[in-house]
């Protein structure tokens, strides 16, 4: 099972995914690179604004494995250009990939 949240204080928000593995066998994440996380964020008028984390990731096939019963967290941080609504799509970068719902957030 995963889940998707936002949260923050201020203009400092944080993207946060947590995997949590239900089964009684552990379980192996497989990943194409050492990115494991992206988030489009788009502004209230539906344009792209950002893709965090930024930067260049190395092209590898990894793994992380998540023991039965436990979770694994995954997050990236991103400080808003200004107040304002904002919506951010995140995906968990596995194989296959994960995307979760828009979620709607707000910077004071």
């Amino acid at each position: 099972m995963a889940s998707a949240r936002v949260s923050g204080t201020g203009r400092g928000i944080t993207f946060c995914v947590r995997v949590t593995n239900q089964s009684e066998a552990d379980t192996t994440l497989e990943f194409s690179s050492a990115r494991r996380l992206r988030v489009s964020i788009t502004d209230a008028d539906n344009r792209a604004i950002a893709v965090v984390p930024a930067g260049v990731y190395a092209q590898a096939f990894t793994t992380d494995t998540v023991a039965a019963g436990e979770s694994r967290t995954y997050d990236a941080a991103w400080t808003a250009p200004a107040s304002g609504a904002y919506a951010a799509v995140i995906q968990l970068l596995t194989h296959p990939t994960v995307t979760f719902a828009k979620i709607p957030f707000a910077v004071p």
